[in-house]
């Protein structure tokens, strides 16, 4: 079985941390950077945040890593 690299509980800094690509898809919702307050949300707590889908977001990051 294929492992997913990203899921919607892998944190901004560790998706980043692993996937500099990924930056880029992130500032999408508006994120240009890693900070105190958003290093340790979850990828689908960022998402929910900002009324984005997180399934679909998720999508976005695999196809840029």
């Amino acid at each position: 079985m294929k492992q997913i690299p990203l899921r919607r509980d892998t944190t901004l800094e560790e998706a980043v941390g692993r996937f500099p690509e990924t930056m880029s898809v992130f500032r999408l919702l508006g994120i240009c950077c890693i900070s105190d307050r958003n290093r340790d949300m979850t990828i689908e707590e960022l998402c929910l945040s900002r009324g984005i889908e997180p399934g679909s977001f998720l999508e976005a990051l695999h196809k840029k890593i």
